[in-house]
């Protein structure tokens, strides 16, 4: 399922959110999503970056509000923020690894949302190990990232299109006058990508 997001981005991304957790809590027969031990759905939210990181936490939080409205049972919401992101040391990964599998060792895990890029990579890394078997949203990515070659059965994605040279011409539209536009980019992995 790919969809482009915009205006309406929280709205698109919680119903492919909502497909992908009906396909798991469905009952044998293939009735309504519900969990036979009353358990609410659990939903993982993995941010890029850090929980205050915009515009991430925007995204998640629209997410969030969709979600749980059209959801017809409880959802219960858990947060990891991956600040190792910014650094471009895979090996700073394992201890979220492993704090996620702790998190859900004895709770079932219904759906991941990773938001952004370096989420998106996270997931990818780890699934085979964390998320064998549970769908996952990625929400907020660069198309370029989540390309439907590269996602599998259990994957979802409201992907964004970024346009660099697109913006600069916006850019220049707004300001004829503008001589010089700089654009400074920093040394992070994600500062490196673009």
């Amino acid at each position: 399922v790919t969809l482009l997001i915009g205006a309406g981005a929280g709205l698109a991304a919680a119903g492919a959110a909502e497909s992908l957790a009906e396909d798991t809590r469905r009952g044998p027969a293939g009735g309504t999503p519900t969990s036979t031990s009353g358990e609410p759905l659990r939903v993982l939210i993995l941010l890029s970056y850090g929980s205050e990181f915009a515009p991430y936490r925007d995204v998640a939080a629209r997410f969030r509000r969709e979600f749980a409205r059209r959801w017809p049972a409880p959802v219960e919401f858990h947060e990891v923020a991956l600040e190792t992101a910014r650094f471009d040391e895979a090996e700073l990964e394992a201890p979220f690894v492993s704090y996620i599998e702790a998190l859900f060792a004895e709770r079932k895990l219904d759906l991941v949302v990773d938001v952004g890029g370096a989420a998106t990579r996270f997931t990818n890394r780890h699934r085979a190990r964390v998320f064998p078997s549970i769908p996952i949203l990625h929400l907020g990515t660069d198309q370029r990232l989540v390309a439907p070659a590269l996602l599998g059965p259990l994957d979802a994605t409201a992907p964004v299109a970024n346009d660099i040279p697109g913006q600069v011409e916006v850019i220049l539209e707004l300001l004829p006058d503008l001589e010089n536009l700089a654009i400074v980019l920093g040394r992070s992995p994600l500062e490196r990508y673009w």
